[in-house]
């Protein structure tokens, strides 16, 4: 595998800079050097930032290099040009860019536990306010915990609405039916009434969960939440809001509507599971935030199963919450796929366009703006706007491009398409953008054996 350098002593050796560093402390070298550098106007030109510019692009190029070598000698690559986040044959989505590089580099670097931990410590503090935070391996398991309760907890109540399985999640009934408490299941898959919430909720002892997203609107859902919230204050009960489509980013929150963390524990939550493998691109995990009892209790149980997240996920996962908390994430992150505007896609989507028109077996390529669910039930209540490539077959297409999803194309990718009844298109949304040679050669190049390589 290709080893990329990221830190300056891996491209010169420590013995080469620490002699140009003696060299140039000399008076009569360093008076000649700064009166060099004063004459050019090195402050005006901005080295450093043309200097990071280059490098950044030089690693984008690397990197695209080193992920072609691997695909060669594996199993094809995937790229998702359908436009939905979660899919039936994408059960995961990818880490961030930068996430991913940090991870790999503490799998290989010792890291101290207690540095880890501070670390995870520092970034609930910067993002999650006060809250008390424990950073569990799963959500299933953070579920259970919560749901096994401390001593007196007394049954489990959720609602049929939100008994849903959420893609790239889970099923919520069967992770809260492994708890050690009896599952109290209230309404019908077409609503649940307050009559209901409190008939079932007779003590302060008792556990109401609800999870997001269900298969309600957006109406219909902040409704059933606050007769839910408003039944088990009134019995004392506490409520445990699995928020799977949650962020902590409030720009996404305003864009598309998902919940934000932290206003969930402010408007009736007294304890919320954030999984941190969904919108927040991160290693497979969950955060548990809130009531303090509650939460050091599941920690406490925890830690005794080896349920704690830690190491280099625990490492990865505080450096998704960091990115996606930012107000201006950076563009390796999926909350930045996810806030980048529909036009920056406009121009790849028309250079792409021109050409693939009359390649190959292609008669006609028009760019086209696409709306797409964020994913299957229950994710389809969010859409994304995006700009794609819309392929107009001639001849034996439609043949090739299946040929390429079943991972038979000479190239060594799988295309996850948008299939329509006479044509096929190619949502950009989450293909970035030094795969589109790839993607060039994988529609055109097969049919077409003299097609020139595509302009950067």
């Amino acid at each position: 595998m290709v080893k990329i350098p990221r830190r300056l002593d891996e491209l010169v050796p420590a013995a080469a800079m620490e002699k140009l560093l003696e060299v140039l402390q000399q008076p009569d070298i360093s008076g000649r050097v700064r009166d060099a550098l004063h004459k050019v106007g090195l402050h005006d030109a901005a080295p450093l930032e043309k200097v990071r510019d280059a490098w950044q692009q030089a690693r984008g190029w690397i990197d695209s290099v080193a992920e072609k070598v691997v695909g060669s000698v594996s199993s094809p690559r995937l790229l998702n040009a359908s436009g939905q986040m979660f899919t039936n044959s994408l059960s995961t989505i990818p880490w961030g860019t930068s996430v991913a590089h940090e991870f790999a580099s503490t799998v290989v670097i010792y890291q101290s536990p207690v540095a880890l931990a501070r670390k995870g410590e520092e970034v609930a503090r910067r993002h999650l306010g006060s809250h008390t935070v424990a950073w569990l391996s799963s959500t299933s398991e953070a579920l259970r915990l919560l749901a096994s309760g401390t001593d007196g907890v007394d049954g489990v109540v959720l609602s049929r609405l939100d008994a849903v399985r959420i893609a790239g999640l889970g099923d919520i009934r069967s992770m809260l039916a492994a708890s050690s408490n009896r599952l109290i299941e209230v309404g019908a898959s077409n609503g649940v009434r307050a009559e209901d919430w409190q008939l079932a909720l007779t003590h302060k002892k008792q556990i109401v969960v609800l999870a997001s997203p269900n298969n309600l609107s957006a109406v219909d859902k902040r409704q059933h939440r606050e007769t839910a919230v408003t039944a088990a204050q009134q019995s004392g009960a506490k409520v445990i809001e699995l928020l799977a489509d949650g962020v902590i980013n409030q720009t996404l929150a305003e864009r598309y509507g998902f919940p934000l963390a932290l206003q969930a524990l402010e408007s009736g939550a007294d304890v919320v599971v954030l999984p941190t493998q969904l919108l927040l691109g991160g290693p497979v995990g969950a955060i548990v935030i809130g009531h303090a009892e509650m939460v050091n209790a599941t920690r406490l149980a925890a830690e005794n199963i080896g349920g704690l997240l830690g190491g280099a996920s625990l490492w990865a996962a505080a450096l998704t919450v960091d990115a996606a908390a930012m107000s201006e994430p950076e563009q390796s992150t999926i909350a930045a796929q996810l806030s980048v505007n529909p036009e920056n896609l406009h121009n790849r989507a028309r250079r792409l366009a021109l050409q693939l028109t009359g390649r190959g077996e292609i008669r006609d390529a028009q760019e086209v703006q696409l709306s797409t669910p964020l994913g299957p039930s229950p994710w389809n209540r969010y859409s994304l706007s995006s700009w794609g490539v819309r392929l107009k077959p001639s001849g034996s297409l439609s043949d090739l491009l299946r040929q390429i999803a079943r991972g038979e194309s000479q190239h060594g990718l799988k295309l996850e398409l948008i299939h329509e009844p006479e044509s096929l298109s190619i949502n950009l949304r989450f293909i970035p953008p030094q795969c589109d040679h790839e993607l060039v050669l994988a529609i055109a190049g097969a049919g077409d054996q003299n097609t020139p390589s595509p302009t950067p």
